[in-house]
């Protein structure tokens, strides 16, 4: 942050810019980290300083705080890590979780927000917008709690970038508002983003101006998806799969992305894998996916 910009900030907020709530600050650079927590005391919030993943988990096994701003590059269990085992629980997936770094390719942010987080900022960063995106997150996370979750979702999005956005939000649907194992949340999560994405590219052809619709059912006992895109349809049975129909396609998600290769049929077979039912229209474009719901705790025989 700039010298100019720590000047504007040292005025005391008006009443109506403060925004209380604790903010649990995750960097290891203990200059950075306390140059974040002097901008959001000024904006208002309570800050607990961090200097580790394993720390702040340690935290939030106490607290649970308003949001969360972490590093990726910090000792031991980097801040993606940390990220996507949060999202993974349903006592902390509601948190929101920026993202700051000095990692600002497109594939860093991809990858910050394929894990899960809510925002992906960059350093050198600015007090503003630093702040503004806290406050978005933290308003987007009390509105879904204040107003309840609608039982059927419907999302229209031309972009890998949204695709992730949309589907991290899902995941905090099903969580909140279903009885699913998180485990299994985190499956449905995976499935429907391959989908997702091969609806972009290989439905789509990554035509900007193609829409794919997703949407999302819920009742007590099931998960229903619905993917559509605007193209011209396939025949599913007649694909080169990227992986072979008795392996884990699971196993080569690492090693795929590492590679940039998204070939037709990964996420045909990754969604039989996860999903219960899965099942294309007449034209194929268009999947339904189906999650017979378990309950966590089903009662003793």
């Amino acid at each position: 942050m700039s010298e100019t910009d720590q000047a504007q900030h040292q005025t005391q907020p008006g009443k109506n810019d403060a925004a209380p709530g604790k903010i649990l600050i995750v960097e290891d650079d203990a200059d950075t980290n306390a140059l974040i927590e002097t901008v959001l005391d000024m904006a208002g919030f309570k800050c607990v300083q961090t200097y580790s993943a394993e720390e702040a988990l340690q935290y939030l096994e106490q607290e649970v705080p308003d949001a969360i701003i972490t590093d990726i590059m910090l000792p031991g269990m980097s801040g993606n890590s940390l990220c996507e085992h949060l999202k993974m629980r349903r006592r902390t997936n509601l948190i929101p979780v920026i993202i700051l770094t000095a990692l600002r390719t497109q594939k860093d942010k991809f990858y910050g927000l394929r894990v899960g987080a809510n925002d992906y900022l960059t350093k050198p960063f600015k007090a503003d917008d630093l702040t503004r995106c806290i406050r978005r997150n933290i308003e987007r996370r009390n509105k879904m709690k204040e107003e309840g979750i609608n039982r059927s979702i419907q999302i229209d999005l031309q972009s890998d970038l949204k695709l992730l956005d949309s589907v991290n939000e899902l995941l905090t649907v099903v969580l909140q508002d279903t009885e699913v194992d998180e485990l299994e949340a985190q499956k449905v999560k995976y499935a429907v983003l391959e989908m997702g994405h091969n609806a972009i590219e290989w439905g789509n052809r990554n035509d900007a101006s193609l829409v794919v619709s997703i949407n999302c059912h819920m009742t007590k006992d099931r998960l229903v998806f619905r993917i559509q895109d605007q193209g011209s349809g396939f025949a599913p049975g007649n694909l080169e799969h990227a992986a072979t129909p008795d392996s884990d396609p699971a196993a080569h998600l690492s090693l795929r992305e590492k590679l940039g290769l998204r070939e037709g049929g990964f996420g045909i077979l990754l969604s039989r894998k996860y999903m219960d039912e899965v099942e294309y229209n007449e034209k194929g474009n268009c999947v339904t996916l189906v999650k017979h719901m378990v309950p966590r705790n089903p009662p003793e025989a």
